[in-house]
């Protein structure tokens, strides 16, 4: 049986429908009033609120790791664009980030956060060519779509819906489809690592003046953030170099089982 044979894309849509039920019952969802007014304001290697500038360092290391490991190898594998996308995304939400917190106000962070919507699009493109075997063209452009307009509704209407939309079904539909496809256990481990980071990292996000507090102002939650998603965006890159180097057969991914599962 074929991959595209097995897998069921009944699923996929319900999540869909799903969301965006959820996202027109929820109605407006507004940034918070004081979003820009961090716990750690303070100088520090030179830079203003140098802490939040300095920590997405590694983020844009580790985005150029996954762009120099492109360059590097031959990829036997038609989801090259996709792959391309998310690495490009994850340097430019490093340098996005840093840029915004040099100076934190709406129009900076319009670049925090579109290449982090675009780093949704390259992940829902590469897994989606890996488990269904078929061409993530028409997905990648459509997340591409999706991701530009929920930075620019939000920035002509406040409304964060389709920005914050895309992050949950890239959440929930990524282990779904490794889930569908049988994906071998090392690339849906590291996947779901680095579910689990970007998860704990909003959750310091929230606690960001009480983590200053507790840590006697040695570091703020938002710094945290950074560097749990950093750890999150290793892991995607980890199970990123897994699946471009892994050859499938005409069988699909359920021949990678006997291989490496």
């Amino acid at each position: 049986m074929s991959a595209i044979q097995s897998m069921n894309p009944a699923p996929s849509w319900a999540l869909f429908a799903l969301i965006v039920l959820v996202l027109l019952a929820t109605g407006h969802i507004n940034q918070l009033a004081h979003y820009h007014d961090f716990a750690d304001q303070t100088r520090w290697l030179l830079l203003p609120n140098g802490k939040d500038v300095w920590s997405n360092v590694g983020l844009i290391l580790i985005g150029l790791w996954a762009c120099y490991g492109l360059k590097r190898v031959h990829i036997p594998f038609t989801g090259r664009i996709s792959a391309y996308v998310l690495a490009s995304a994850i340097v430019l939400t490093g340098l996005g980030s840093s840029y915004y917190h040099l100076q934190p106000n709406d129009f900076s962070l319009i670049w925090d956060r579109l290449p982090i919507s675009l780093i949704c699009a390259g992940l829902l493109g590469m897994v989606y060519q890996y488990t269904h075997q078929r061409s993530e063209g028409w997905l990648l452009s459509a997340a591409i779509v999706c991701a530009l307009l929920g930075v620019w509704h939000w920035h002509v209407s406040g409304d964060l819906r389709l920005y914050l939309g895309m992050q949950v079904f890239t959440i929930l539909a990524l282990p779904l489809w490794l889930w569908q496809a049988r994906a071998p256990r090392a690339i849906t481990m590291a996947l779901l690592w680095a579910i689990g980071f970007y998860i704990v990292s909003k959750v310091t996000e929230a606690l960001d003046m009480q983590i200053f507090t507790a840590t006697a102002h040695l570091i703020s939650g938002h710094t945290l953030k950074h560097l749990f998603a950093t750890m999150a965006m290793a892991c995607v890159v980890v199970a990123m170099r897994a699946m471009l180097q892994t050859s499938v057969s005409a069988n699909g991914v359920r021949c990678l089982n006997r291989k490496f599962g």
